[in-house]
C-alpha cells in the first residue's frame, strides 16, 4: 500500500519537478507557480528528513527527528490554508501522514485530493480504483 501511494504521489509530482537537462525542448517551460515551488520545498524537506532517519546513524536524535517531523506537518497545514484548492498538496501531505502511520488522516487527505482532481465517481459510474499489483487504473 505504501509503495502504491508513493507511486501515485510520484505521478502527481513529476510534472512539478520539471524536465531538467531538456533545454532543446520545442515548447518553453513555464515558470513554476508559487504553490508548485512551495510544495516542492516541502517534499524536498520531507525526503531529506526521511532519508536521514533511514541512515540509522549513531548521531541520529529521535527526539529532534520527531520535532522536525511535527514542524513539517505544521508547514503542510499552513501551506494548505494558503492553497485550499491545490490537489497535489493534499496528495503529498496524505502520503506523508501515511508514512508516519496516521492512516485515517492520510486517507482523508487523499480522498480530498481525489475530489479536487475530479476523480470522484459520477452517478452510475464506479469509482476509479488503482491496482498497484496490475499497475493500472
Amino acid at each position: 500500500m505504501k509503495k502504491c501511494l508513493s507511486l501515485l504521489l510520484l505521478a502527481w509530482l513529476l510534472p512539478l519537478a520539471g524536465a531538467q537537462g531538456e533545454e532543446s525542448s520545442p515548447v518553453p517551460a513555464s515558470a513554476p507557480s508559487p504553490a508548485e515551488e512551495g510544495l516542492q520545498a516541502l517534499v524536498a524537506r520531507q525526503q531529506s528528513l526521511l532519508a536521514s532517519a533511514a541512515k540509522e546513524d549513531a548521531g541520529f536524535d529521535p527526539e529532534n527527528f520527531r520535532t522536525e517531523m511535527q514542524q513539517l506537518a505544521n508547514a503542510y497545514d499552513d501551506f494548505l490554508k494558503k492553497n485550499r484548492e491545490y490537489a497535489p498538496a493534499y496528495a503529498a501531505y496524505g502520503v506523508f501522514l501515511g508514512k508516519v502511520d496516521m492512516r485515517k488522516q492520510s486517507a482523508a487527505l487523499l480522498l480530498k485530493a481525489n475530489d479536487l482532481f475530479g476523480l470522484d465517481a459520477k452517478p452510475g459510474m464506479p469509482a476509479p480504483r488503482l491496482s498497484c499489483a496490475r499497475g493500472r487504473l
